[in-house]
């Protein structure tokens, strides 16, 4: 596998605040707006395997007013001083530049809205779409959207994870069928919620597999020498897929704080295999502490079934690139997929999920969630994200760490496939904020002008910031 770095040698930060009145409903709300500039170096692989260095310059300026925000992020790539043509000759090109634009909250009764790039997207309970992400890909970006609606007897989820292209897309559907039914002092029977629900994966390269050996390597295209005693065969399309669903909840209390939901789902991958759960969620909404939620459920997996298929590791897991070791001591690069796991599960399986989600107005967020088979070793799948900032403070900070494939939490996380972002800056002095990112992606594999998946890559970005404030 073939290594890309790019190393950031600068970042500049302003920020300023302004305040604006609403007369409308006599309220008053903060408009803030910002500018980053980055400078450092990109290489990119063309279509034959050869990569070339740019210098990057990347433009960043946010904005946020009331309930909206949206920033946006200009890659300019120069060679000799001249631009890189293939970065301004298509629509998606200029969609790139949008890293997103957003309307309230995903939890805000009413409309929620996100253009852009995705994080952490979740519905419903989060057995078919479970902190799904777009921004796998860097050198890549995806413009997708998010839009829901909340009231107190319907909800409606879905996502477009990029509306140029079929890819990744979900909805769900929920109700309150029983507005006028008994209810216990502790069992709320009228508040019942039904969900309904579908998501699927439509490109084609995401429906490879090696039929003859399911869960084995296989190729894009015949291999250029003699593979020896390996003998990957080349993959065949196995179609779209589809995974729809149902879900029923049912709210009970446990105090007077404690919203609590006891919920059964039961999903199907038409073709495949069957799987479900059973559950408690809990949410603690305070306005002096922030939200707290916790959920557990019990795990029911049939045979060909895989649960949160659209996680966050999706679309680094749905083709990537596997390095195979000759007998002749040469390496050659095969691929496997996401499909090709699914169908390689034969039997049924007992496992578990736990989350905990935490957000505290817009400074704090933490994402947690582990999810393991009782009978499989290292069969967890982790995922946790932390987020702390606000003007107030004098840093920031964000951890993101997704990783399939491990033990318990105490086991090693590092190596196999894994999802990494880790940026944080301090201020040391009045007007200055030095800090350092990590970020771990999969780019595009592209050989001889054919997608063959995902490679997995690195970027250290230094960074120095200079704040301003009014």
């Amino acid at each position: 596998m073939k290594r890309l770095a790019a190393i950031a040698l600068l970042a500049i930060s302003w920020t300023h605040t302004a305040g604006a009145q609403l007369s409308a409903d006599s309220t008053q709300a903060v408009l803030t707006y910002g500018f980053d500039v980055g400078a450092g170096g990109s290489s990119i692989e063309g279509p034959n395997g050869q990569r070339t260095r740019y210098q990057l310059v990347a433009l960043m300026p946010t904005v946020r007013y009331g309930d909206w925000s949206g920033g946006l992020q200009i890659n300019l790539r120069l060679r000799r001083f001249t631009l890189r043509d293939q970065d301004f000759d298509q629509a998606r090109d200029y969609l790139s530049w949008l890293r997103f634009v957003q309307y309230r909250q995903k939890d805000d009764a009413g409309w929620h809205a996100r253009l852009g790039a995705l994080d952490e997207v979740e519905l419903g309970y989060g057995q078919q779409v479970d902190a799904y992400t777009n921004m796998a890909s860097l050198d890549d970006p995806q413009t997708g959207t998010v839009i829901d609606y909340r009231r107190r007897w319907l909800s409606v989820e879905t996502l477009n994870a990029q509306i140029l292209a079929p890819s990744v897309m979900a909805v769900r559907f929920a109700y309150q069928p029983l507005d006028r039914a008994y209810a216990t002092p502790r069992i709320a029977f009228d508040k019942l919620v039904i969900g309904f629900s579908a998501a699927t994966d439509q490109r084609d390269e995401s429906g490879f597999i090696n039929a003859e050996n399911p869960g084995q390597p296989f190729f894009i295209d015949r291999p250029p020498i003699d593979t020896g005693d390996l003998q990957p065969i080349l993959g065949t399309d196995d179609g779209a897929l589809w995974v729809v669903g149902m879900d029923v909840g049912v709210p009970f209390k446990l105090d007077r704080i404690v919203q609590s939901i006891g919920f059964a789902s039961l999903n199907m991958m038409p073709g495949y295999g069957v799987g479900g759960s059973v559950g408690l969620q809990g949410t603690r909404p305070t306005q002096r502490f922030g939200r707290l939620r916790m959920q557990g459920e019990l795990l029911l997996l049939g045979s060909q079934y895989l649960p949160s298929y659209f996680g966050a590791l999706y679309e680094a897991d749905r083709l990537r690139v596997l390095e195979l070791d000759l007998d002749s001591g040469e390496t050659l690069e095969a691929v496997t997929s996401k499909r090709n796991l699914l169908i390689a599960e034969e039997s049924f399986r007992l496992g578990s999920r736990t989350s905990v989600n935490y957000r505290y107005q817009e400074k704090v967020r933490f994402d947690l969630s582990y999810e393991r088979l009782w009978n499989r070793r290292n069969s967890g799948w982790l995922h946790a994200d932390l987020r702390l900032q606000s003007p107030e403070w004098p840093f920031v900070l964000r951890l993101a760490y997704a990783k399939r494939n491990v033990g318990y939490l105490s086991s090693e996380l590092g190596g196999g496939t894994s999802l990494l972002r880790a940026e944080g800056a301090y201020q040391f002095w009045e007007y200055l904020m030095l800090g350092l990112t990590v970020k771990q992606s999969f780019e595009p594999a592209v050989r001889n002008a054919v997608f063959v998946g995902q490679a997995k890559r690195l970027r250290i970005e230094p960074k120095i910031v200079f704040v301003l404030r009014p």
